[in-house]
């Protein structure tokens, strides 16, 4: 939910940070680094998940990938407005990322 909320109340630190312009060849900056240690917590909390068996076992950049995907595409979906250019009745925002984390744990869990 921090996620979406995130994305779509400060769009512009939101595109700045995922924006076709960025320049990710620019070792002074950063972002790079920072990138890749905000997708280690994401990667972290899948291998937490499958160390308990709350989700199958298995290579964690599948299920981190999904997740990130996941909240990504809804939050540029939400802040885009595509949702009411649509004209569809959607559930409330906290709902509905509810609902997909369900459906996300839903599928990623472990059998047994």
């Amino acid at each position: 939910m921090a996620y979406v909320r995130f994305a779509t109340s400060k769009r512009a630190h939101f595109q700045v940070m995922f924006g076709k312009d960025i320049d990710w060849n620019r070792e002074e900056c950063g972002l790079e680094e920072t990138a890749d240690h905000c997708f280690g917590v994401l990667i972290s909390a899948v291998q937490g998940c499958q160390a308990v068996g709350a989700i199958r076992p298995g290579d964690p950049l599948i299920p981190a990938l999904c997740a990130w995907s996941m909240v990504h595409g809804l939050s540029e979906l939400i802040a885009n407005g595509q949702f009411s250019a649509m004209e569809l009745s959607v559930p409330p925002i906290e709902q509905l990322v509810a609902i997909f984390n369900s459906l996300l744990i839903e599928g990623a869990r472990a059998k047994g």
